[in-house]
């Protein structure tokens, strides 16, 4: 549905070719037909956005492809050696908040499709596109306004706990020549402050805490626990 509302070609082709139809022409009656919106080159983002289907295996839905398009690492990304294909990373900034309504369309024109586990998908469309045979538009999104946010700090409540665990964090990033977010994001270290596990298998139940990393950090953390 989204699709169809950001099209910006027929839409009632769309709506056919939906059901099974192949018409061959505009329509000529429905309001994109009447009105063209200004439309959008969106075939470069389209290309990345098949590649990084393909070459993760279409298996993986839109949030999963798009830490891999945006080089966001985490323990599945970094498991599988994603981190390491040719299109982690490749996104722009600019291209970055026109790629949820880039896969929209790409699944309106049958360029991808979904799997039976809602996975992502190459769909029979998609090969023109890869091959630069096929230009690919959208409708140019509206300017999305920008709410006021209330800036908030890391340790809201100033828990001297959550200041301990975050310089420990620092310290083993630091040895490991990695950025502290891999090791636990602010959000974990504010569990573990709340729950104050003394013992590395009292982390266990905690999110965000698999057991890699509660073999490889828990110890540590739970030296800084004992000490409050």
């Amino acid at each position: 549905m989204a699709g169809l509302l950001e099209a910006s070609t027929c839409r009632r082709n769309l709506l056919l070719r939906h059901f099974g139809e192949d018409p061959q022409a505009p329509c000529g009656n429905c309001d994109i037909c009447l009105d063209p919106p200004k439309a959008l080159d969106v075939t470069q983002i389209t290309q990345k956005l098949l590649s990084a289907v393909y070459r993760t295996g279409q298996s993986f839905g839109i949030g999963y492809v798009e830490k891999v398009l945006q080089g966001q690492r985490d323990e599945r990304i970094e498991q599988r050696g994603h981190d390491s294909l040719s299109v982690f990373g490749i996104l722009t900034q600019d291209e970055a908040p026109l790629l949820r309504s880039v896969m929209r369309a790409a699944m309106a024109h049958e360029m991808l499709v979904t799997t039976e586990f809602g996975g992502l998908a190459l769909g029979p469309a998609a090969k023109p596109v890869l091959k630069g045979e096929r230009p690919v538009t959208m409708a140019e999104p509206p300017p999305k306004k920008r709410r006021a946010r209330k800036t908030s700090s890391a340790n809201p409540t100033g828990d001297p706990l959550f200041e301990a665990l975050r310089a420990r964090r620092a310290e083993l990033a630091k040895a490991n020549s990695i950025p502290a977010y891999i090791i636990f994001h602010d959000s974990v270290l504010r569990e573990i402050a709340a729950h104050k596990p003394t013992q590395p298998e009292e982390m266990a139940d905690l999110a965000g805490i698999g057991a890699k990393k509660l073999e490889t950090y828990g110890e540590a953390v739970c030296e800084v626990v004992r000490r409050f």
